[in-house]
């Protein structure tokens, strides 16, 4: 049964997303790229259960943002923006890691992060000063690497997650995974 107010609803997703971003972010520090994915598959699970209005809808969008998302990651990666410090970070688990915070991030835009819709560019400037924010954490806790803080490092990123996360919204509104 699905939360009923906006203000749990929003609260509930908050604390899962916070759940499973220190998961990944944590376990990658320590080398255990499994924990993020384990305690993002229990967190998604009670968004879907507690969360979301419209589960079918949003668990295609939640599972299609995290492959997408996962591959913009190794992307990034492989062309030395970023790299996980962690000891396991071979290319499968550090798929199944990025596409973990993907998912969970895609998941927000129905819960704590709903007021955003129709709000385009207010998500790209969000996108573009919260993202790298998110890298400058990871990299602060230990999880990853950046290889330059400006030019080769942070600005690539803030573009892109100006360009996602207005993206993740339309997308979202056309497949009519909300119901506004």
């Amino acid at each position: 049964m699905a939360v009923q107010t906006g203000t749990r609803r929003a609260t509930l997703n908050f604390l899962l997303y916070q759940a499973g971003w220190w998961a990944c972010v944590l376990g990658a520090a320590q080398g255990q790229l499994l924990w993020g994915p384990a305690v993002t598959a229990l967190a998604l699970a009670a968004h879907f259960a507690w969360v979301s209005e419209r589960r079918g809808r949003e668990a295609i969008f939640v599972a299609a943002a995290g492959v997408a998302g996962a591959a913009v990651e190794l992307f990034f990666m492989a062309s030395g923006v970023y790299r996980l410090t962690a000891a396991a970070s071979g290319l499968w688990w550090t798929g199944l890691w990025a596409l973990s915070l993907w998912a969970m991030f895609a998941a927000a835009y129905d819960g704590m992060l709903r007021w955003l819709h129709g709000r385009y560019g207010l998500a790209a400037v969000l996108g573009a000063v919260g993202g790298p924010l998110a890298f400058l954490a990871g990299q602060a806790l230990g999880a990853i690497t950046l290889n330059s803080q400006w030019l080769y490092g942070l600005l690539p990123l803030g573009a892109t997650w100006a360009v996602l996360a207005p993206l993740l919204l339309y997308c979202g509104k056309k497949l009519r995974v909300w119901d506004r």
